[in-house]
């Protein structure tokens, strides 16, 4: 299930990672043809997201939903 998305894969990466440590199966990819796009030109044309199992969702939105805070303070 899609719990995340940007534009920026370094991002994508920091949250798939974060993710992990708490215990949720996460991965990101790029969306529709921007994995194409992304090849050839290395911009996402529909950005990133990060997907986890459906059962993990919840937390997988609290803990990026805590983290979100985290950087902005």
């Amino acid at each position: 299930r899609k719990v995340y998305r940007t534009v920026d894969e370094q991002t994508t990466k920091k949250m798939v990672k974060m993710l992990q440590r708490h215990g949720i199966m996460a991965y990101g990819k790029s969306e529709g043809a921007g994995e194409i796009l992304q090849i050839t030109t290395g911009i996402p044309y529909q950005g990133r997201v990060v997907y986890v199992k459906e059962e993990q969702a919840e937390e997988a939105k609290k803990q990026i939903g805590r983290a979100s805070c985290r950087e902005r303070v």
